[in-house]
């Protein structure tokens, strides 16, 4: 909760919150609540035995991680599926690991083996699968902004360095880059990338950097 007008609702909202509840009552509860439940021990059973770990003991929410797959590049392929897997980039220096989680719901009981049936057919695809020249391209242009001291960096000044790397590096090389930053028309066709080179940056280049992106897709009308 916080005070600025973002944050304000309208009272409809509220109405109908009221009359759903009333509506369910603590049977109608119980029932989604058991719904979700064996959503949650279906999936965590399904994603378990394809080899993921499970983070913490998951109730209405699960993350899990896997040491031998490209999680964000997962998540492009679920997408494609019509799953949405929100991928986190973890924290390396706090031996926190990516991860992909899910917020369960009770129509995810009926939706369950299908969901693990998807995944364990993008977990084929994923494994083994070599980098590809973009991501290996943002691997390298993240090892160079991770040279940077955080301290020494502000928006201003990362600014100017990504525009000197822009005036500096040849045409396809500026489409590869200006694309997958979102700086182009038409925004990045899959997102895997752009997490693989946030996760590769100290934390306060990466919101540096998510904040130097927002700016120009303003700037630039896109």
């Amino acid at each position: 909760m916080n005070p600025a007008v973002i944050s304000s609702r309208s009272e409809a909202s509220l109405a109908a919150a009221w009359a759903v509840m009333h509506y369910l009552g603590e049977e109608g509860y119980t029932r989604l609540a058991r719904k979700i439940m064996n959503a949650r021990n279906k999936i965590a059973r399904g994603v378990r035995e394809q080899g993921f770990e499970i983070m913490g003991d998951p109730s209405v929410i699960m993350a899990f991680t896997s040491k031998e797959l490209n999680l964000f590049k997962l998540s492009d392929e679920m997408v494609k599926k019509g799953w949405y897997l929100m991928p986190q980039k973890g924290i390396a220096k706090m031996n926190i690991p990516p991860t992909l989680h899910l917020t369960l719901t009770p129509v995810h009981e009926e939706e369950a083996d299908h969901m693990l049936e998807d995944l364990r057919e993008c977990v084929g695809k994923v494994k083994g699968q070599a980098p590809s020249e973009l991501e290996s391209f943002l691997g390298a242009f993240g090892l160079l902004l991770d040279m940077i001291a955080p301290g020494e960096m502000d928006l201003a000044s990362l600014g100017n360095l990504l525009s000197q790397i822009e005036k500096n590096l040849d045409a396809q090389a500026t489409q590869k880059l200006l694309e997958a930053l979102g700086l182009e028309k038409g925004f990045p066709k899959e997102m895997g990338p752009i997490y693989q080179l946030l996760a590769a940056l100290p934390p306060e280049i990466a919101e540096l950097l998510v904040n130097y992106v927002i700016i120009e897709i303003f700037k630039r009308g896109i």
